[in-house]
């Protein structure tokens, strides 16, 4: 996604491409990842749903490799799936439903909150107020966190995502309300700390820690939150630029990147090198979020 906005704004209206040839040249990502989903093979865990143990199997050899411990894994998830029951709203109660269900939706806010799609909507006209450019180190970004996500752990990027905002958004703000102006032919190159964090890793950790007997409706639920807080974001950012100008949803921007620091320090789940299985028993434990056994 990031590689694809950046091509955009690359190929952008006055430059390369006219609109009309940038809508047509936007769909052959989409039917590159299309064709690339035609070799993905059907999730172990859907073949066992449906009675297809041999299927199931054949998959999860392909996903982890011949030479893996593939089938203790099988047997690990065959149990889990046997064991498991379709949530109901009684089942919301309990610890194992709505403590994941409620970290999921608030990290859905957060993560729009922080500005970002806004941000990318208005980018042309905020680089004109402040020659900064974060395209292209978004990209990098997104690169650093695929590599470090399983090493470094997850909250440690979040953690360094919400600073990068901080900063970002600091500088950004301190660009805005300099009495200079910037030249319009400099430009400044600031870390992309979403890309880093707070964009990939929320949508990883929702997919991680929402209750399997609950998992298709709360994702939804999720990313219904999560979008319709990116429309009302997008709605009133010029409205709140036209009237106080850009320092402040930028200043309201940073304030929302130490929340998001403080709800990682203190709700958010370490989930390097756990099952699906693993994340389940720790939420019905009971145990506080912030102790989990390496």
């Amino acid at each position: 996604m990031s590689f694809k906005i950046m091509l955009f704004y690359l190929f952008s209206p006055g430059l390369v491409l006219p609109w009309r040839w940038l809508a047509v040249a936007g769909e052959i990502p989409v039917v590159i990842m299309i064709i690339f989903l035609c070799f993905m093979p059907t999730s172990p865990r859907y073949h066992i749903m449906k009675g297809n143990r041999a299927r199931a199997v054949k998959s999860l050899e392909w996903l982890r490799g011949p030479n893996s411990d593939y089938l203790t894994e099988f047997n690990k998830i065959e149990r889990s799936i046997n064991s498991q029951v379709k949530g109901t709203l009684c089942d919301l109660k309990t610890p194992l439903y709505y403590k994941p269900i409620l970290i999921s939706l608030v990290m859905r806010f957060l993560q729009q909150m922080t500005g970002i799609t806004p941000i990318l909507v208005y980018l042309e006209p905020i680089f004109h107020m402040t020659a900064i450019s974060l395209v292209a180190v978004r990209l990098i970004s997104v690169a650093i966190a695929a590599s470090l996500m399983d090493k470094a752990g997850r909250k440690a990027l979040l953690f360094t995502s919400g600073l990068c905002r901080i900063n970002n958004k600091s500088i950004t703000f301190g660009k805005c309300n300099s009495l200079e102006k910037v030249p319009k032919t400099q430009s400044s190159f600031i870390p992309s700390g979403y890309a880093m964090g707070w964009g990939p890793i929320t949508w990883l950790l929702m997919s991680e820690i929402l209750p399997l007997g609950a998992r298709g409706v709360a994702s939804g639920l999720c990313v219904g939150v999560s979008w319709i807080t990116a429309f009302v974001l997008t709605q009133l950012f010029m409205h709140v630029v036209d009237a106080y100008g850009l320092f402040a949803p930028f200043l309201f921007f940073c304030v929302v990147s130490v929340v998001n620091i403080i709800f990682t320090a203190k709700c958010v789940p370490e989930t390097k090198g756990r099952t699906l299985e693993e994340i389940e028993n720790f939420f019905r434990t009971g145990r506080t979020f912030t102790i989990l056994d390496s």
